[in-house]
């Protein structure tokens, strides 16, 4: 680590701006609906803005160490490289801004206003809580580093709460970006129960996950809200079907279908629209419907529908045929999996905290669920069974019945192998110490003497 080389800045003028920049940037002047302070998504733009901006080429070095490798690594990296524990644990007003977006009544980015009521969405909010969500990571993983595991612990509370409060969107958008940002907490969550928190820390999550429904990321509540949204926003103004289905379809194969529409004569044009948008509003509350029925029958309905779109999108469509199906109905079956395992993710969630509130009181983990005497403990939503857990090595082992072609893409967690876990990042804080003594100086070296730990 070089001595650090000063950056010119203008400090907190730039980083105020900022945050009134962001504020600003969360409700679209088009339109903009009275600001609320009980609305969340002002202090998540507020804790965006007041996170630590790099100012030194070796804090600059320190967000890329954030991003690629810190995900990776137990908090005892932190030995070797003091300086950025330090830089984190400074992150007090970006944690004050998370946490008080908890006590909020509702949460709004936006999204629908202005010209977002139709079907583009103003999105600008997920980079924004990407980036959120790395640093907050970063810093719960610098407290648990400190020995301030109450403090760690309140950081994944408060991460998992934004998430719920992102899948609150209820578009297909901020639904998938929130599943991504939910694995990405729940994996780091796993490592932080692995370094064995206290009965205080774990206190914390309990309580959250107790007064928390599990009902998220059901995608039946997502294809409902956009099949309505869709629906209003054609028929609002029936005079403009014309430039809104031209917006829509422009040289897509179902434009034959639209053009013939407008040869018709204005009352049977009407007619038409609104017959199509009935049966795309159906369409979409007939895939909610079978998204609300357990996993093994709801998906073989999306299949059977998936296949008949599928068929209109790739033929020339019959005259009778609504162009609204092909074009704005998605393609369901992976998207089901995929929401389907961010349920599953949650849920894992409840069950690890619930195991390592056992392991604090106990000081082992529990055999198996029935031994932590918990009926409220929620059920694969997959199988609909318990999820399966046992120990190796003494470690927990928690697996996501997912299907097979799901287990297939890669990226994506199903399975929590303590054990393999703590393997693995051993392995790499080895990799990273050792590239550490090939690049500092043996008088940088001797300041830190601690060993190489979990």
């Amino acid at each position: 680590m070089n001595k650090s080389a000063p950056i010119n800045t203008k400090g907190w003028t730039v980083r105020l701006a900022a945050a009134v920049l962001c504020l600003c940037a969360a409700f679209p002047a088009s339109g903009a609906a009275p600001r609320r302070k009980d609305n969340a998504a002002l202090d998540y733009w507020k804790a965006a803005a007041l996170m630590n901006r790099p100012r030194t080429i070796e804090q600059f070095d320190m967000t890329l160490f954030i991003r690629q490798d810190l995900p990776g690594l137990p908090p005892r990296v932190f030995s070797f490289w003091p300086e950025a524990g330090r830089w984190l644990l400074t992150e007090k007003e970006m944690i004050r801004a998370l946490h008080d977006a908890t006590s909020r009544t509702y949460c709004d980015f936006g999204s629908r206003r202005g010209p977002a009521t139709g079907p583009r969405l103003d999105l600008r909010h997920i980079p924004m809580l990407r980036q959120l969500t790395d640093r907050a990571l970063a810093t719960a993983k610098a407290h648990a580093y400190a020995q301030d595991m109450q403090g760690a612990a309140a950081i994944y509370r408060d991460l998992f709460a934004m998430v719920a409060n992102l899948d609150g969107d209820r578009t297909l958008a901020s639904g998938a970006a929130a599943a991504d940002l939910l694995q990405q907490i729940v994996v780091q969550l796993a490592d932080f129960f692995a370094d064995a928190p206290p009965v205080p820390a774990t206190h914390i999550l309990e309580t959250y996950f107790r007064r928390t429904p599990d009902r998220l990321f059901h995608l039946g509540d997502y294809l409902r809200d956009e099949g309505y949204r869709i629906s209003r926003w054609l028929m609002l103004d029936p005079a403009a079907a014309e430039k809104k289905l031209a917006m829509l379809y422009g040289r897509n194969p179902s434009r034959p279908g639209v053009d013939r529409l407008m040869s018709l004569p204005p009352n049977r044009k009407a007619e038409r629209l609104q017959k199509w948008v009935m049966d795309y509003e159906d369409r979409m509350i007939r895939m909610a419907a079978a998204c609300d029925r357990p996993f093994a029958q709801g998906i073989s309905t999306l299949r059977r529908l998936d296949a008949e779109n599928k068929a209109l999108r790739t033929k020339t469509l019959p005259p009778d045929a609504n162009p609204l199906i092909p074009l704005l109905v998605p393609e369901i079956t992976p998207l089901y999996r995929r929401f389907t395992l961010a349920e599953g993710q949650f849920r894992a969630a409840r069950v690890l905290t619930g195991a390592a509130a056992y392991r604090a009181a106990h000081g082992r983990w529990p055999v198996n669920l029935d031994e932590m005497h918990d009926p409220a403990l929620p059920h694969d939503p997959f199988s609909g069974e318990p999820f399966y857990y046992k120990l190796v090595q003494v470690q927990p082992y928690l697996i996501i019945r997912i299907p097979k072609r799901l287990a297939a893409r890669q990226g994506l967690v199903y399975q929590f192998d303590f054990a393999r876990r703590q393997r693995e990042r051993k392995k790499l804080l080895n990799e990273i110490v050792r590239s550490w003594q090939t690049t500092v100086s043996p008088a940088a070296q001797s300041a830190v003497s601690a060993p190489v730990g979990r």
